[in-house]
C-alpha cells in the first residue's frame, strides 16, 4: 500500500492506493479545517488579520495530521501495510520553526498526539503567510532589484517577483518581525512541514517547491545567493542554513519516524517519506495542459526547458500587465519544468454564486448555467458583452486578469446574484486563462485539456474551459483526490527508482467521463473577443467597477 497526503488550503486529505500498475484508490480520509477545527477560527482555511494580509496555522496543520490518522486508526486500516508515503502541499506557504520545536519533533511521545507535543513554543512565528497573501510588493521590488530587474529574477528562479512567493514572505519577517527571524532555527516550506512531522526530523525542500521561493537558481537548482542576501540583507548565508539544500523531487529522505510505527503500527522496514508534489494521474493519451480547479484555479503544463520570459503590455491604467507564467522544476522527473498559471478566485467565487442562485446546490448550479448560457452569445455583433459581469465576483486582485478587476463591493451587491451570473463567471474564467496562457507561453494553444480538482465534478466548468481553448476537455476518475494520489505515486516512484512517471502514468487508471467538445459558435465568438477586444473589455470593466462602487 501507498500513502498520499494532500494538505491543501481548506483541508488535509489522505488516499491509499495498492500501487501500481493500477493505483485504485482503497481508503480515504479528509479534515476539513474551518468544520473539523472551528476553534482555528478560520474562513476557508486562512484567517486574514489585516490589510492584503492572508495567513494560516502550523498547529492546525499538526491537529489535523493527528485527527486523519486517529480516524484511519478507528476504522481499523492496516497502517503495517504501507510501504511508502508520498506527499503534496499548498505552495508557497512558510513554517518558522523554533529550536524547542525542531528538538521536540526529534523525541516525539507516541503515547501523546503531535499537538500534545508541538505548541506554541514549537514555533518562532506563530502563523504561516498563506499563497494568497499580497502584502509584500515592497519586497518584491526589493528582490528584483537586487539582480537587476523583472526579467532577470524571472530567468534566474523561473518566475518575477510574487507577493505570495516564499522569498518576500521571508523578507518581510526578517524586516518587520526581527525578534522572530531571530528565534528560527529553521524555515520549512508547507510540503516540507508535512514531511518533517513524518520522519520526526527537519526535512529539506524538494526542487519542485523551492522553485516557488523567488530564490533558487531553477537551472543549478541551488539557492542564489545574490537573491538569499537581498531578503536577508546581511544575513544571506544564515538564510541559506534556515532553508537548508534543496533536495531532487525524487529523492527518499528516510524512514516514517518510531513515533508512527508505536502509536499507529507502521511497519519498521523502510518507510520511505518522500518529499512533496503534484503528479496528476490521467488516461491516455495524454492531455496537453492541466487545469485543477480548487481554492485556486491553475492551468500547468510539463516543459523539456525553460521557455523565454514573455514581454508586458501596457494596461488601459497606464501600468503593466503580467503574462508571465511561474516556472517550476518538474515534480517527478528530474532535469523537467513545469509551466504553471495560478488564478486566485477559484472554488470559494463559485461556491458563493451557488449558494446565491442554486440553493447551495452543484447539479442546480449546472442547470443555471445550461439554461442561461445562451444569452451570454446572442447578440453577434457584441459577443459576449454581459460577461464584464464575472468582476463582482472576484474579490481578490488577480495576477491575470486586467488590474482593474480589483475589489467591488459595492458592484457585486449591485449585480444581485442573477442566473446569468453563472455562464458569465465560468465563461470569463476560463476565457482569461485562455488569454493568459496564449500569451505567457508564447501562442501555446492546447489542442486537448484535462480537468482535476473538486470543480471538475460539475460540468460548467468543463464547458465553459472547452469553448474558450475550442478543445476538447476531459476529467479523470478520482479528480478530486489528484493531489493526494499524487502523493502515491511519487511514493512508489521512489521505492522503485527504476520505473519512469511516464510508465507509472501510464499504468494509471484509465476510466474517464466522454470528453466535453467545444461549441464552435461559442469558441469563435470567445476566442474573437479574447484576441482583439481585450483592452475594449478592461475599459468597460473598469468603467463598471468605478460606476459601481463610486
Amino acid at each position: 500500500m501507498f500513502l498520499g497526503f494532500d494538505l491543501s488550503t481548506q483541508q488535509l486529505k489522505c488516499v491509499v492506493t495498492d500501487g501500481p500498475p493500477g493505483f485504485s484508490i482503497s481508503w480515504e480520509e479528509a479534515v476539513h479545517f474551518d468544520s473539523d477545527l472551528p476553534h482555528f477560527g478560520t474562513n476557508g482555511g486562512t484567517i486574514s488579520p489585516g490589510p492584503d494580509e492572508v495567513v494560516s496555522f502550523p498547529r492546525m496543520w499538526i491537529e489535523a495530521v493527528d485527527l486523519a490518522l486517529e480516524r484511519l486508526k478507528a476504522r481499523g486500516f492496516p497502517f503495517h501495510r504501507v510501504v511508502a508515503i508520498g506527499g503534496a502541499a499548498q505552495q508557497h506557504a512558510s513554517v518558522f520553526w523554533s529550536a524547542a520545536g525542531i528538538a521536540a519533533l526529534k523525541k516525539l511521545d507516541a503515547s501523546q498526539p503531535l499537538a500534545a507535543q508541538l505548541g506554541k513554543e514549537a514555533f518562532a512565528l506563530d502563523y504561516s503567510p498563506n499563497w494568497q497573501d499580497m502584502s509584500t510588493t515592497k519586497y518584491c521590488r526589493q528582490l528584483e532589484a537586487a539582480v537587476g530587474g523583472p526579467a532577470r529574477i524571472s530567468d534566474i528562479t523561473g518566475s518575477v517577483a510574487y507577493e505570495r512567493f516564499t522569498g518576500a514572505q521571508i523578507a518581510k519577517v526578517f524586516a518587520e518581525k526581527p525578534a522572530a527571524f531571530e528565534a528560527t532555527a529553521r524555515i520549512s516550506l508547507a510540503s516540507s512541514f508535512l514531511c518533517s512531522l513524518l520522519l520526526g526530523a527537519a526535512a529539506p525542500t524538494d526542487h519542485a517547491d523551492a522553485a516557488g521561493t523567488n530564490l533558487m537558481d531553477l537551472r543549478a537548482r541551488h539557492w542564489h545567493n545574490q537573491l538569499l542576501d537581498a531578503a536577508c540583507p546581511g544575513a544571506g548565508p544564515h538564510l541559506a542554513e534556515l532553508l537548508g539544500e534543496p533536495a531532487p523531487v525524487d529523492a527518499i529522505v528516510g524512514k516514517v519516524a518510531k513515533y508512527y510505527v508505536e502509536r499507529y503500527g507502521f511497519s519498521e522496514g523502510d518507510n520511505p517519506s518522500t518529499l512533496a508534489g503534484l503528479e496528476v494521474i490521467l488516461p491516455s493519451p495524454r492531455p496537453d495542459a492541466i487545469v485543477s480547479l480548487g481554492t485556486s484555479d491553475t492551468l500547468f503544463l510539463a516543459m523539456d526547458a525553460m521557455p523565454p520570459a514573455a514581454e508586458t503590455e501596457s494596461s488601459s491604467d497606464g501600468g503593466k500587465l503580467d503574462w508571465n507564467a511561474s516556472i517550476f522544476a518538474h515534480p517527478t522527473d528530474p532535469g523537467r519544468f513545469m509551466a504553471l498559471l495560478c488564478f486566485k478566485n477559484g472554488s470559494l467565487v463559485r461556491e458563493r454564486l451557488r449558494d446565491q442562485v442554486a440553493g447551495g446546490s452543484w447539479a442546480e448550479f449546472d442547470k443555471v448555467f445550461d439554461t442561461s448560457s445562451s444569452s451570454l452569445f446572442s447578440d453577434p455583433a457584441d459577443p459576449p458583452a454581459r460577461v464584464v459581469r464575472f468582476a463582482a465576483f472576484f474579490p481578490e486582485s488577480e495576477r491575470y486578469e486586467p488590474p482593474n478587476l480589483g475589489r467591488a463591493p459595492a458592484f457585486a451587491a449591485a449585480a444581485g446574484g442573477s442566473g446569468l451570473d453563472v455562464p458569465a463567471l465560468c465563461y470569463c474564467r476560463a476565457a482569461c486563462m485562455r488569454a493568459a496562457c496564449a500569451r505567457a507561453l508564447s501562442g501555446f494553444a492546447p489542442r486537448a485539456l484535462a480537468v482535476v480538482g473538486g470543480g471538475a465534478r460539475g460540468a460548467a466548468m468543463p464547458r465553459a474551459l472547452a469553448d474558450a481553448f475550442a478543445a476538447d476537455v476531459a476529467a479523470s476518475a478520482g479528480v478530486a483526490e489528484a493531489c493526494a494520489l499524487g502523493g502515491c505515486v511519487r511514493a512508489a516512484l521512489a521505492v522503485d527508482a527504476g520505473r519512469s512517471a511516464t510508465a507509472a502514468a501510464a499504468a494509471a487508471p484509465g476510466e474517464a467521463r466522454s470528453p466535453v467538445r467545444p461549441d464552435p459558435h461559442r469558441s469563435a465568438a470567445l476566442q474573437h473577443w479574447l484576441l482583439n477586444d481585450l483592452p475594449a473589455f478592461e475599459r468597460d470593466v473598469a468603467a463598471l467597477v468605478k460606476t459601481h462602487s463610486a
